[in-house]
């Protein structure tokens, strides 16, 4: 998963990018992010390595891009905001703390660049597809993808994010997500200090932007940042799951509602492909056992077939046929 994080400078995103990553990386072209590798804290990962044996431990991992800081005076330039269009989620970080910050007047100003951005954006695509329709042969027109678009750039001409649009079919979802918007993306706020004004809240919950408040001057414990991960991953639509063996223990990140056999597919297609059943116990009943044999005694262990929805926390065994 790639994430991108912004917020005009001062905001504390550089800060965030090398508490999550443990590093500290700088770009010197000002219109291309840092690239961070960050591993994902898990304290259900280390409990799990202390009650078995195996070779090796495996967290996930997530790449952080880091974009330059822009002002509200001039904004973020355009290949920045493009940039934002290659990842899968957002971060957003704002000031909370310095004396004279404005927290809900920069989210509204964040929030404005995502939706002109998109807004020029899809008027610049609906004018070349509608010349080349007019172009015999060169393109067919699509009357649903054109409805898509249309409804889309309606929204955004009310100054309203893509990602608050009415849920539609699956093949309309992917066509709008295959444009590079940005206004349609998952995102998180980080606000950057300790209290929020209530002008801030408005904000937040009229653009229905779950938020959580850091004040990043202050050192962080391993259940801090493991909250913090768990919150991201639940707005992401992402749950985690883990498998266990001699030679590797593992975290997984699967999205939401996916099938046990989908799961199966992301350790090893073979897997997924000869998948016969898989033995499943989730992390909050292996809590209260001390190996998987008590976990057999007690029932907590259980087999599930192919139509098995995963659950975050669950530890997979899959049982395959070569």
């Amino acid at each position: 998963m790639k994430i991108g994080i912004i917020g005009y400078a001062g905001s504390g995103k550089t800060s965030l990018s090398v508490l999550l990553s443990g590093k500290k990386v700088e770009s010197f072209d000002p219109h291309q992010p840092a690239v961070l590798v960050a591993k994902i804290v898990d304290l259900r990962l280390k409990r799990l390595v202390d009650k078995v044996t195996t070779e090796k431990v495996v967290f996930p991992q997530v790449t952080l891009l880091d974009f330059k800081g822009g002002t509200k005076e001039t904004g973020f330039d355009q290949k920045t905001l493009a940039g934002l269009g290659g990842v899968d989620f957002v971060m957003m970080v704002l000031d909370g703390f310095s004396d004279g910050s404005q927290p809900a007047s920069d989210l509204f100003s964040l929030h404005l660049e995502m939706v002109y951005y998109d807004q020029q954006r899809l008027a610049t695509i609906m004018e070349r597809r509608e010349a080349e329709v007019e172009k015999h042969g060169h393109r067919q027109p699509n009357p649903a993808e054109d409805i898509a678009l249309k409804e889309a750039l309606s929204l955004l001409d009310s100054e309203t994010p893509l990602r608050l649009m009415e849920e539609e079919s699956k093949q309309r979802k992917a066509f709008l997500e295959s444009l590079g918007l940005i206004s349609n993306k998952k995102a998180l706020l980080v606000f950057n200090g300790k209290e929020a004004s209530p002008d801030f809240s408005e904000g937040t919950e009229r653009l229905k932007l779950p938020t959580i408040f850091w004040d990043l001057s202050l050192p962080k414990s391993d259940s801090e940042i493991f909250s913090f991960w768990q919150k991201l991953l639940s707005v992401a639509g992402l749950i985690t799951f883990y498998t266990t063996s001699l030679k590797e223990t593992r975290a997984w990140l699967l999205p939401k509602g996916s099938s046990v056999v989908e799961a199966a597919g992301k350790i090893h297609s073979d897997f997924a492909r000869g998948f016969i059943k898989a033995e499943v116990v989730n992390f909050e009943d292996f809590q209260k056992v001390d190996s998987f044999a008590d976990c057999r005694q007690k029932g907590f262990l259980r087999l599930e077939g192919r139509d098995y929805q995963v659950v975050d926390g669950d530890i997979l065994k899959i049982r395959f046929a070569t």
